[in-house]
């Protein structure tokens, strides 16, 4: 089995300008990939598009890319760690509402405090 053999993946590396490079053939797991490639153009935050046969892409934004050189037989390329961007939460704001409901003896009172 050669590495060409483990690299069945299609995937493009989507800049922030939007500009579209690949495809590259990639060996995918869930949270990262392998791409044979030394000169690949991939910085932290690009987004990793893999095309589903649907139609649709599934996008992952990349955590860390890291360069590896040959090394005994194994050609360089780059490790790639993601995440899919369905996963990524967002920071919850930073307003918290507090409600005090009291009963006093002339009814119901509602107080409301935000921060």
């Amino acid at each position: 089995m050669s590495f060409s053999d483990m690299t069945k993946d299609k995937v493009f590396i989507v800049k922030p300008s939007g500009e579209r490079l690949g495809p590259y053939n990639s060996a995918l797991s869930p949270n990262s990939c392998t791409i044979f490639n030394k000169i690949l153009d991939v910085d932290h935050g690009d987004t990793i598009a893999r095309p589903l046969p649907s139609g649709k892409e599934e996008h992952y934004t990349a955590l860390r890319a890291n360069s590896r050189e040959d090394f005994h037989g194994i050609p360089g390329g780059y490790d790639l760690k993601f995440q899919k961007e369905q996963q990524i939460h967002k920071s919850p704001s930073g307003v918290i509402n507090n409600i005090s409901i009291t009963r006093s003896t002339g009814g119901w009172t509602v107080t409301t405090f935000s921060t």
